[in-house]
């Protein structure tokens, strides 16, 4: 099996070497021997250091580059040019697992069900209880991880879950 797996990391390339900024992504490309191919998609750093190099026959499949969900036009511009790279990943996967529910990440479950590609949903935390907790004063904020996560949930109850 071709399995992709969408985070909302940042990745970068040193020297030739995929290197991620969350320790989770050593989890991922462990999983990489079980698989046929096992493709990263997410946001591609221009440039700047990574703490972890991640070994393994590993694919990138790159996202257009954003700071913060923070900051909601950065954000919308990536995620309008990434459906195309989206689509373009998803040509090399026979599933897909994404962790959400950010912005790119319900985009990706959509893209992919119109592709007809399996899809399995990521949880790995209370998305409206972390982002109140970094952005106590961004009431807008708050109402756009409530919406994120309501609309996760809906896709919940006809996908599979795995929650890490």
């Amino acid at each position: 099996m071709r399995l992709g797996v969408y985070t909302d990391y940042v990745y970068r390339r040193i020297d030739g070497v995929i290197h991620a900024e969350r320790a989770f992504a050593l989890f991922l490309a462990a999983l990489a021997p079980h698989f046929e191919q096992l493709t990263l998609i997410g946001r591609l750093a221009p440039d700047g250091e990574a703490r972890y190099p991640l070994a393994g026959e590993l694919e990138l499949a790159p996202l257009q580059y954003y700071t913060s969900l923070a900051n909601p036009l950065a954000a919308l511009r990536s995620l309008v040019s990434s459906l195309g790279q989206m689509w373009r990943a998803l040509e090399q996967v026979d599933t897909v697992w994404v962790l959400g529910p950010y912005p790119h990440a319900i985009a990706l479950v959509l893209l992919a069900r119109a592709r007809r590609r399996a899809v399995v949903l990521g949880v790995r935390q209370d998305w409206p209880r972390y982002v109140r907790a970094r952005r106590p004063g961004r009431r807008w904020l708050h109402w756009a991880a409530d919406v994120m996560e309501w609309i996760w949930s809906s896709l919940a109850r006809g996908l599979p879950v795995v929650a890490v």
